[in-house]
C-alpha cells in the first residue's frame, strides 16, 4: 500500500485493507525517531521538495504525517485478535471444568482405581503398606516397572486382566467417560492467567489511547458565494484563493473512525475479560477441589494431573490388548499343539496317544 492508502485505512479503521498480517509488517517497518528527525530536516531545508529522496524515504516522510500511527496499529491489532483470543480461552477453561466433571463422575475410574489398590494391598499384605486407604495418581506410572520373574508380564498387565475379569472388559477403556483429557493435559494453565492479565493491559492501553489520538479538525464549511463581478480584483484574487485552499483542504479531510470505533470495542472487550477472569477463578477452585479428592496437594496443575490420568487410561487399554494377543496366541499354541497328537501302537498293539518333541 502506499502512504496515502494506509493512510485512508488507518483513519477508516479498515481491517480488510489492514489484516493482522499487514499490521505486523507495517510496524516492522516503520522509521524510527531519528530517521523521521533526519527526512524532516531534508524537506524542510528544500522547501518540502523530496523527489530526490529515495523510494523508502518518501514512504517514511508521508507516513510520517500520519499522527500517532504505531498507536493507531497496535490498538487496531489488539481490536482483530481479541475477539478469537477470548473465544479460545473461554472454550479451554470450559473444557478444563468439563474433564473435571468427567473424571469426578467417572464410575469406571472408581472402580479401576479399587482394583489397583486391591491389588497393592494384596502384594503388600503383612508389610507397613497394606491394607492402605489409597495411594498418589503418580504410582499409576509405576506399574508397568514391576514385572514377573520371566519380564513377562508387569502388574499393569496383571491389573488390566483383574479389571477385564471382574468389571467387563469395556472398563480398561477409561476414555469413554472421560473423552476430554484428551484436549486439556497439554493445557498450560499458568498461560491462560498471563494471556487474561496481558489482554487486559492491551485493552486498557487502547482505551488510554483516545485521549492520545486528537480528532483531525474537520474540514472549513465552504465561505457562500460572492458577487464576482463586483470585487476588486485584488479582493477577488485573495478570495479565490481562500476558496481554493478550502476545497483542498475538503478533498483531503478523510472521516476518523478511530474514537467511535475504539470505545465499541472497549465497552463490548471490558466485559468480557472481566467475565474470563471471574470464570478463570471459579475454574481453579473447582479443580483444586477435585485434585485434593484424589489426595494431590494444592500445587498440582490441571495439566499435570489429567496429564497422568490419560496416560494411565492410554496404558491401561494397551496393556489389556497386549493381554487379549497373548491370550490369543497361546490359544493358537496349544492347537497347534493339539494337532500334533499321533495316535501310535505300541508293540503289544495297544493304541497310545505320543506328542513330537
Amino acid at each position: 500500500m502506499s502512504a496515502e492508502e494506509i493512510r485512508h485505512a488507518v483513519f477508516g479503521m479498515d481491517i480488510k485493507k489492514l489484516t493482522p498480517e499487514s499490521i505486523s509488517i507495517l510496524l516492522n517497518s516503520l522509521p524510527q525517531a531519528e530517521e523521521i528527525e533526519a527526512i524532516g530536516n531534508y524537506a524542510s531545508e528544500h522547501d518540502g521538495n523530496i523527489d530526490k529522496l529515495g523510494k523508502v524515504e518518501k514512504f517514511f516522510f508521508e507516513t510520517s504525517k500520519i499522527q500517532n500511527l504505531q498507536l493507531r496499529l497496535d490498538c487496531l491489532l489488539t481490536l482483530q485478535q481479541a475477539p478469537d483470543r477470548l473465544v479460545s480461552l473461554e472454550k479451554t477453561l470450559t473444557n478444563i471444568r468439563q474433564c473435571v466433571v468427567q473424571c469426578s463422575s467417572s464410575s469406571d475410574l472408581k472402580r479401576v482405581l479399587s482394583v489397583v489398590l486391591a491389588v497393592g494391598n494384596a502384594l503388600n499384605a503383612g508389610t507397613g503398606r497394606g491394607e492402605a486407604y489409597g495411594f498418589q495418581l503418580a504410582n499409576l506410572e509405576r506399574l508397568k516397572d514391576t514385572k514377573t520373574t520371566n519380564a513377562a508380564i508387569n502388574l499393569l498387565h496383571f491389573i488390566a486382566m483383574k479389571v477385564a475379569e471382574l468389571e467387563g472388559e469395556s472398563q480398561t477403556d477409561l476414555l469413554r467417560s472421560m473423552p476430554l483429557l484428551t484436549e486439556t493435559y497439554n493445557i498450560v494453565t499458568d498461560d491462560i492467567k498471563t494471556e487474561l492479565v496481558e489482554m487486559r493491559k492491551k485493552v486498557e492501553q487502547c482505551q488510554r489511547s483516545m485521549e492520545v489520538v486528537k480528532r483531525p479538525p474537520r474540514p472549513p464549511i465552504a465561505a457562500p458565494r460572492m458577487n464576482l463581478k463586483t470585487m476588486a480584483q485584488a479582493d477577488l484574487i485573495k478570495y479565490q484563493a481562500q476558496r481554493a485552499e478550502e476545497k483542498k483542504k475538503r478533498d483531503e479531510y478523510i472521516p476518523d473512525l478511530y474514537h467511535d470505533t475504539i470505545q465499541s470495542f472497549i465497552e463490548s472487550t471490558v466485559p468480557k475479560i472481566t467475565e474470563l477472569e471471574s470464570l478463570h477463578t471459579q475454574v481453579m477452585t473447582e479443580f483444586r477441589k477435585f485434585a485434593k479428592s484424589f489426595g494431590e496437594p494444592d500445587s498440582t496443575k490441571p495439566e499435570q494431573m489429567f496429564g497422568m490420568l490419560l496416560r494411565f487410561s492410554r496404558d491401561l487399554l494397551q496393556a489389556h490388548r497386549e493381554n487379549e494377543a497373548r491370550n490369543k496366541s497361546d490359544k493358537k499354541k496349544k492347537k497347534v499343539f493339539r494337532k500334533k497328537k499321533k495316535k501310535v501302537v505300541n508293540e503289544d498293539g495297544v493304541t497310545a496317544d505320543a506328542t513330537d518333541d
